[in-house]
């Protein structure tokens, strides 16, 4: 039986795909920026491995993946849609460099993405459980995509 937890939580593991997917891309497309674009790529796909291996676990304990949770299914789903639009239109949506960064940092600051880097920074304390330690341990290295994006875009400017 299919919960309809399991069900976000396979909607999320797609959307971090997709996403690693279109930043690959990206890194295809403009090869001055194939060494960032891979990295944040890579991560994307350990965010949907991370949050495939953990499913049960999250599902067992939704008191400390309520930030996680709480996204509707319309939300990833509507996400989901925008990232495969611009993969199928890229030439369309992606006209220079900076659109690279424009595109991703709103899918970095879409419900999504934002849920999965709440739920490892709420959960960062003394009292947390082993295995949402480790959790937050394999996630924290590559979280605050938003903020690596942000930086990017303002050094590719002053190139300019």
């Amino acid at each position: 039986m299919t919960t309809p937890d399991m069900l976000l939580i396979r909607k999320m593991i797609s959307l971090e795909k997709n996403i690693g997917l279109l930043y690959s891309y990206f890194q295809d497309k403009y090869p001055e920026d194939r060494v960032f674009w891979k990295k944040i790529a890579a991560e994307e796909i350990k965010h949907a491995t991370l949050i495939e291996t953990h499913a049960e676990f999250i599902l067992d304990s939704k008191e400390f993946f309520c930030s996680l949770l709480e996204v509707s299914e319309e939300t990833l789903e509507k996400i989901n849609s925008k990232v495969t639009d611009v993969i199928e239109n890229i030439d369309q949506h992606i006209k220079a460099r900076e659109d690279t960064l424009l595109v991703a940092l709103q899918l970095e600051q879409a419900a999504g993405e934002l849920h999965y880097q709440n739920t490892v920074k709420q959960n960062d304390s003394e009292n947390t459980p082993l295995p949402l330690t480790l959790f937050n341990k394999l996630a924290a290295y590559d979280k605050d995509h938003s903020e690596r994006i942000l930086q990017y875009l303002a050094e590719i400017q002053e190139e300019k």
